[in-house]
């Protein structure tokens, strides 16, 4: 035989077997993770200080993860939104996660801002580098990363695509503000942020942004390649989303996000890597007398404008029995925005109607069920207010509140946009400080 046909062989067996290997290893470190993250949701039923929850809505399986943990030096929230699939969200997820508990356990010494800051910066690029090297050829995610230092009351956030990281207040729903005393984002390093005194809430990345516009542009003309960003023409014009262009090739929708290696190589792309991953960086100071509760929630929020706000949103999570009690509940939302459409009979009670006011989430699923476009949306629909319905029969709605029922708060809480027309996943997580 040839020997560079026989050297040829032994190259292509090597790689064969090193990427069986490699996806051995990822496969067992998922049913690992997998289990620990069951065990974990048990553990969190019956916490009183901590919970997440999650719901699936229309779509064909579930693309996000939650992590939640507390111990006496800190506290934290992990928001990843997954796309184009479960793979990444599950690698990057179980693996950051893994290490930030060893490091949550093990870091009594660290106090200093700059030595956090570095210490989870080096935590989430050691977890990129993890990634890149798993046969992962579809699906990306994004990131929100809360961490709350209790003993300096320090919060540092680590910020990359559309989900979000807020303070509230747990007595009255209010996004809490704090003082804003570091931020940074190497990607503008130039950048003069805004210090001081200001609400407590990540900045989202996506297109609507046109700092994040300009960053996109600088880069493609730097390797002259064009770009082009343009409105969604499959969303309604008042959810304002857009879709970003280099050359013919889609962007995912958020303008920060983790993808895997091939999707660059395969698009020509490889020059906004460091782009779409570099995290937005800010910590927020808080008093001791502060009533906190630290928040993370992904983009399904407002997916069809279901909770317009972030401050709706916030009142959502910490109050959802009272929430849906408010006759206003349609209002800056799409569905709402449909009323006067003559896609409902005289038979469907709308927010002119004073039975409306007996329970607005209730009828507002029933409009949103007829105009469904498929059985998977009018499933998610009917799932959704049964879900709300056996919350409301297991509590007197005014007690599924943050600060007395934290878990059944929270699984009320990823319902409401469901029943409201979000026609995404649904997640959020709450710790109580």
């Amino acid at each position: 035989m040839n020997k560079n046909l026989c050297k040829f062989l032994f190259i292509i067996t090597k790689i064969f077997f090193n990427l069986i290997f490699k996806l051995v290893n990822f496969i067992k470190f998922e049913i690992k993770n997998q289990l620990y993250f069951n065990k974990s949701k048990m553990e969190l039923t019956q916490n009183k200080t901590m919970a997440f929850s999650t719901t699936q809505g229309s779509r064909s399986n579930n693309e996000d993860l939650e992590f939640v943990f507390d111990n006496h030096k800190f506290a934290c929230v992990l928001m990843l939104d997954g796309h184009s699939g479960i793979l990444m969200k599950d690698a990057f997820g179980n693996k950051l996660t893994e290490t930030l508990i060893d490091f949550f356990n093990n870091s009594d010494s660290i106090n200093d801002i700059s030595a956090i800051i570095d210490t989870v910066k080096s935590i989430y690029y050691k977890t990129l580098e993890y990634v890149d090297n798993i046969p992962i050829t579809t699906s990306g995610t994004t990131m929100s990363l809360g961490i709350f230092d209790k003993e300096n009351r320090n919060l540092f956030t680590f910020q990359v695509g559309d989900s979000m990281i807020f303070m509230s207040n747990p007595e009255n729903g209010d996004i809490v503000n704090g003082v804003k005393i570091f931020a940074s984002d190497d990607l503008k390093p130039a950048k003069d942020f805004d210090l001081g005194y200001d609400s407590c809430v990540t900045n989202v990345h996506d297109f609507s942004d046109q700092d994040e516009i300009d960053l996109y542009k600088r880069y493609c003309e730097e390797n002259n390649v064009p770009m082009s960003v343009n409105k969604r023409t499959d969303a309604a014009s008042i959810e304002n989303r857009y879709l970003a262009k280099i050359r013919f090739d889609n962007l995912p929708e958020p303008s920060r996000t983790i993808e895997p290696l091939s999707f660059y190589k395969k698009n020509k792309i490889e020059f906004i890597v460091n782009l779409q991953r570099t995290p937005e960086i800010t910590v927020w100071s808080f008093g001791k007398d502060d009533k906190l509760a630290l928040c993370a929630v992904c983009d399904g929020f407002v997916s069809k404008l279901a909770i317009p706000t972030t401050e709706q949103i916030s009142k959502v999570l910490m109050n959802p029995g009272l929430y849906i009690q408010d006759p206003l509940i349609l209002e800056n939302t799409l569905l709402g925005s449909w009323i006067d459409k003559p896609w409902w009979n005289e038979s469907f009670i709308k927010p002119v109607d004073e039975d409306w006011n007996k329970d607005p989430v209730l009828y507002a699923n029933k409009l949103l069920h007829h105009i469904a476009p498929d059985k998977s949306w009018k499933d998610a629909v009917v799932f959704s207010i049964n879900r709300i319905e056996e919350l409301r029969n297991k509590l007197p709605q005014d007690q599924i509140r943050a600060s007395l029922n934290l878990q059944e708060c929270v699984d009320l809480a990823v319902q409401i946009p469901i029943s409201l027309a979000s026609d995404d996943n649904v997640s959020c997580c709450i710790v109580l400080l």
